[in-house]
């Protein structure tokens, strides 16, 4: 009894963590790197609290740990145990760095070359970072980098119905304004207008 105990009081929260529900962008039991790597839509913070940690202290995804997924990012119940692939989207298309969900952005999903010049199996982190390395990486390994959209322009997302100056800059901005980025007063005007004014009908 005593033993079992212990667990509680000499581990922190981190050692007794483990991804459960939604192994997405992982092996073995831990995340892979590309489950993090790439950058959220929304600013941290507020990926933060749209997405916060199973219990504190339990920690966020990260390459090589095993931190709970946040539950809000595929699970519309405080504990889990069911997918909702609505919720999984969302958390996909503005916070996927938070979720460690980067492996299932646009970013990692394409076809390498089928005939690279390296081996795209073996490649590492840093060399995904390497000015030596990234342009080939790109052209012939993308996805082992998350290079997919590397040459691919800015998609553009427009009404027609309502002409506006200035389009929405991101196909995010559908979800955005369903949390309340176009009302939120977390955002300013031109910051709504400059990314989303297709959508929030500032034209």
């Amino acid at each position: 009894m005593l033993a079992f105990l212990s667990l509680f009081i000499f581990y922190p929260p981190q050692a007794l963590a483990a991804i459960v529900d939604d192994f997405s962008c992982s092996s073995q039991g831990v995340y892979t790197f590309s489950a993090t790597a790439c950058s959220n839509v929304w600013p941290d913070n507020i990926c933060d609290s749209f997405f916060p940690e199973t219990t504190t202290g339990a920690g966020y995804p990260q390459a090589g740990n095993s931190a709970p997924r946040p539950f809000k990012c595929y699970s519309g119940t405080e504990i889990g145990g069911t997918e909702s692939q609505a919720l999984k989207k969302q958390a996909i298309a503005s916070c996927p760095r938070t979720c460690g969900m980067c492996c299932l952005t646009s970013a990692f999903n394409c076809t390498n070359s089928p005939s690279p010049r390296l081996n795209c199996e073996t490649i590492q982190p840093r060399q995904c970072v390497s000015p030596v390395w990234r342009e080939v990486i790109a052209q012939d390994c993308p996805t082992a980098c998350g290079f997919c959209d590397y040459y691919s322009p800015p998609k553009v997302t427009v009404d027609p119905n309502v002409p506006c100056l200035n389009p929405d800059k991101t196909d995010a901005c559908t979800t955005w304004a369903a949390l309340g980025f176009c009302t939120s007063e977390l955002f300013t005007y031109a910051q709504k207008k400059e990314y989303c004014s297709n959508t929030c009908k500032i034209c």
